[in-house]
């Protein structure tokens, strides 16, 4: 027997290309941005089924298809129909369920080293489509990366990978020292320095406003913390049981801590202590499974 644990938040979440706002629809561009930067590494044929993911994933039929997209009058004239999801993704298997998927492309090619898609894309990723840097393949840092700044540096990618083997990030401004982020145009000051606790309050009518290099640096730390995290909350553990030529696969999805105030802090930060005070009083759980299989 032999068992595995891999970390979900290194991946591309699939399902943050959409995100919806009080029941609005928006499109993540700079994630969606991502995601053709990854399968043009991946196949430099040009292959790009981005749009027929989106299709997959949005929430009606009515509205306008994606250039290269598919709607459900595609996916019920097939040889063998059923109808487009129109939601959000259960599984990452559903990718072969997606207009020009084939089996080849999810699997990928192995006399090339190339891994499933399942190694870089999931559907239990960060919610915003944050990625952990410390855990991430090569192509999905430099997909991510170009993703927000349209830059597409495997070079510094592979820095990024080589330096989190070394000594995880424990902060995602560490990274300032890697990728280029550009520069803030010169201008008044538009934010106030916050002082430490625990200092005697500034003087009434006396601003301490952020000078320019202290507002770029700001910034970019916003910029990063857009594209990358150093934590994860959801893994996918599995264990293969084998006798001879057979084997079984049991494989769990399972989100640790789900009631972390760490991590519902920002979605309750607009809400007011009212609904904040709700989460305190749910009794904790160490795991939550959000999905498991068996594979023969």
């Amino acid at each position: 027997m032999r068992t595995a644990i891999a970390d979900e938040y290194g991946k591309i979440n699939l399902n943050a290309l959409l995100l919806y706002n009080n029941g609005v629809k928006e499109r993540n561009e700079p994630l969606i941005e991502a995601l053709r930067q990854f399968f043009l590494l991946r196949d430099s044929s040009g292959f790009d089924p981005v749009d027929a993911i989106i299709d997959w994933l949005d929430y009606g039929d009515m509205d306008a298809q994606e250039p290269d997209g598919a709607e459900n009058d595609y996916y019920t004239r097939l040889e063998n129909p059923y109808p487009c999801k129109n939601g959000p993704m259960d599984t990452i298997e559903e990718l072969l369920l997606i207009k020009g998927i084939t089996p080849e492309i999810y699997f990928g090619n192995a006399n090339q080293d190339q891994l499933p898609l399942s190694e870089y894309l999931t559907v239990h990723g960060d919610w915003r489509g944050r990625v952990n840097v410390n855990t991430a393949h090569e192509d999905v840092i430099a997909a991510i990366i170009a993703g927000h700044t349209g830059n597409l540096d495997v070079m510094i990618a592979e820095q990024i990978y080589d330096e989190a083997r070394q000594a995880p990030f424990e902060e995602v401004g560490q990274l300032r020292n890697y990728i280029p982020l550009p520069a803030v145009e010169p201008g008044p000051p538009t934010r106030q320095r916050r002082q430490p606790p625990g200092l005697l309050q500034q003087q009434p009518g006396v601003q301490q406003e952020l000078t320019p290099r202290e507002e770029q640096r700001l910034r970019q730390s916003e910029a990063l913390s857009e594209m990358f995290r150093v934590n994860s909350n959801c893994f996918r553990i599995y264990g293969d049981g084998m006798m001879d030529e057979a084997m079984v696969r049991v494989e769990a999805y399972v989100f640790r801590h789900p009631y972390d105030e760490r991590e519902i802090e920002e979605s309750l930060s607009q809400l007011g202590a009212a609904l904040e005070q709700e989460f305190y009083d749910v009794s904790r759980q160490m795991f939550r499974i959000l999905d498991w299989k068996v594979v023969q």
